[in-house]
């Protein structure tokens, strides 16, 4: 964010701990329901040790990134559009029409961060990965004892 904007622009939303608080536990979520079967297979032993399953498991880190941004995304419109909006007293429909426009906007500047971070996504998924294929060799060591 601070290289993204300049400093006139207030970051003081995007910089409030409980907005990275929030993006980082909807990550947290999105990465546990993609890895699940991701290290239910390689707990089982049949894909141990494939450079195939440690790139899918980078681009699992992908997907869950992207997830928790729109999900942020989405969020941040309905709270600008309904909680904010509700200031203005507009009808239900006019409500849903702000929260179309913000979340246009939001997600026209928001898709250069998504860019940005895609490539740590894959690498921290990559780590993720490769992490869950050597506990699974561990275990499968440790089962033929």
């Amino acid at each position: 964010m601070h290289f993204m904007y300049s400093s006139r622009v207030s970051t003081s939303f995007v910089n409030h701990p409980l907005t990275n608080v929030g993006v980082a536990a909807a990550g947290g979520v999105c990465v546990c329901l993609f890895m699940t079967k991701f290290l239910r297979n390689v707990l089982e032993r049949r894909t141990i040790g494939q450079l195939s399953v440690v790139c899918y498991a980078g681009l699992l880190g992908i997907v869950s990134t992207v997830l928790a941004l729109e999900g942020f995304y989405v969020l941040a419109s309905a709270y600008l559009a309904f909680v904010l909006g509700s200031q203005l007293h507009p009808t239900f429909l006019q409500r849903l029409g702000m929260f179309v426009v913000w979340f246009i906007d939001i997600q026209v500047f928001g898709l250069r961060p998504i860019g940005l971070i895609l490539p740590f996504s894959f690498l921290y998924g990559l780590v993720a990965g490769i992490a869950i294929v050597q506990a699974g060799k561990r275990q499968a060591r440790n089962v033929s004892l």
